[in-house]
């Protein structure tokens, strides 16, 4: 069996060692697994985790080697969704493990229903209360290097927009669900908590993450990648007397996971939100964004009430590109 025929397949096995330590890391198998279900491995030293094979294959002395995927690790906003909604997510999405527990998760979704009610009442005004300073003065000359770079000039030159510091909580946040994964990569990509350091983390541009393309038909291309964030920098709306998070959730969330309550953003301001602003951030609409009293904030998402922690299978970002032609007359005199 080559790597190519097994990528992809979810095997059983029933002893696994594997070392993390590597950035693509082996698991060697001592008995022959039973390809088809879902691997519940058992690691030295640490607790058993389900894993999905990319590649599998017969290594040195005959032993049956895979190349493994970790399982996903996702935090839900229970409270903020419809109850087809996450029974549809965890049906198509999770694991078998997650599956099984649906009829509980859906309680927790009832309870967080309720919790969300009582915060409209109860946190009402909450969105208004999101406050912006200036830039501290040591940060003011790499703060301007990064406003001349023409990229950031391209992206920022719609509407009037600055470089401000902005409290977290209070940001209305257009997201129903948040990649720990990811988080955790983020939270080590984090360098300090100074402002010099947080205005690289927040603003300053990124190394490209990891593409690949394939043509799956005559007139298209696919792209894929494992990231699932933004571009940089992090970037809000300040509309309607509130802030909405446009940009850079993940890396917001990594910042609040982390205790940090305050960090720098570009704040794109909308005089006229019903021209200026997005009709729709993430399918959130702008009447929602905008006008609801006590729409999504980030600290809903550290709200145990309100949330629920799933595993997914692992998935990855496509882009798909087509194109087509056109016959036409064109006058050319």
């Amino acid at each position: 069996m080559t790597k190519r025929q097994a990528r992809g397949r979810i095997v059983t096995v029933s002893a696994l060692y594997v070392s993390r330590s590597s950035a693509t890391p082996h698991m060697n198998f001592t008995n022959r697994p039973r390809l088809g279900t879902l691997a519940r491995p058992t690691y030295r030293k640490e607790s058993a985790t389900p894993v999905i094979c990319s590649a599998l294959w017969v290594g040195p002395k005959g032993r049956l080697m895979a190349q493994i995927r970790a399982l996903m690790r996702y935090r839900y906003l229970l409270g903020a969704m419809q109850q087809i909604q996450i029974a549809m997510t965890v049906r198509a999405l999770c694991i078998p493990e997650e599956v099984a527990r649906l009829p509980e998760i859906v309680e927790r979704w009832r309870g967080a229903s309720r919790r969300m009610q009582e915060l409209a009442q109860s946190d009402a005004g909450a969105p208004g209360r999101a406050t912006t300073q200036d830039s501290p003065a040591n940060v003011a000359a790499r703060i301007a290097e990064i406003q001349a770079d023409p990229l950031f000039q391209a992206s920022f030159s719609q509407v009037p927009s600055e470089i401000k510091i902005v409290s977290i909580d209070e940001l209305v946040a257009p997201q129903r669900d948040v990649n720990l994964d990811y988080v955790t990569e983020l939270q080590a990509r984090l360098t300090g908590r100074s402002m010099e350091q947080l205005v690289e983390f927040c603003l300053a541009p990124r190394a490209v993450p990891p593409i690949q393309e394939m043509q799956t038909a005559q007139n298209q291309i696919t792209f894929t990648s494992p990231s699932l964030d933004g571009a940089a920098p992090i970037n809000v709306w300040a509309a309607a007397g509130r802030l909405i998070l446009n940009n850079g959730f993940h890396r917001t969330f990594a910042l609040r996971n982390s205790g940090i309550t305050h960090m720098p953003v570009v704040v794109q301001h909308a005089a006229n939100p019903d021209i200026e602003f997005p009709d729709q951030i993430l399918g959130l609409s702008r009447a929602y964004l905008l006008q609801n009293p006590r729409p999504v904030l980030v600290k809903d998402f550290f709200d145990d009430a309100l949330t629920v922690e799933l595993r997914f299978k692992p998935r990855v970002k496509t882009v798909k590109v087509a194109w087509g032609s056109e016959d036409s007359i064109v006058p050319i005199g």
